[in-house]
């Protein structure tokens, strides 16, 4: 079986993207559709991930020991949207590293924030009435301090 170096995916937007083999095998779905197909002059349809998303490809070093270099740091250095949109095509695409990269920046932005911080920060409705809220901090005030 003749294997290609590059290989094309199609966004969920039609879009198609060429990209290194090596970049596309960091996808274990994308792994399991060439090893099962191989499509030379075909494409990989990535129904779940957006033009948006796909453009922003990362080459995730497999030999990291949780060491982010800052090229990582700028990768996931971006707006909660994009964040989100990340994580969804890291998990459809089943890359668990840079499901790791995007959970730690994810982490690092709840570190130290009031709950009301985070749910501005995450666009997160408080659906809890006054009474329910003041019952959840009196029941789990170490979680407030």
């Amino acid at each position: 079986m003749a294997f290609t170096k590059k290989v094309t995916l199609r966004s969920s937007d039609g879009e198609l993207f060429i990209i290194d083999r090596a970049v596309a095998l960091q996808s274990r779905t994308i792994e399991y559709v060439l090893e099962d197909t191989n499509p030379v002059d075909a494409f990989i349809p990535v129904p779940a991930v957006d033009v948006r998303t796909l453009s922003k490809k990362h080459l995730i070093d497999l030999n990291t020991d949780f060491e982010y270099s800052e090229w990582d740091k700028d990768f996931v250095d971006v707006e909660v949207r994009m964040l989100y949109d990340l994580i969804m095509a890291a998990d459809y695409l089943n890359i668990p590293p840079l499901i790791d990269l995007i959970c730690d920046k994810i982490a690092s932005l709840f570190k130290g924030q009031t709950p009301e911080k985070i749910r501005e920060i995450f666009n997160i409705e408080n659906d809890f009435s006054k009474e329910e809220e003041e019952d959840f901090k009196k029941k789990s005030g170490w979680a407030f301090k």
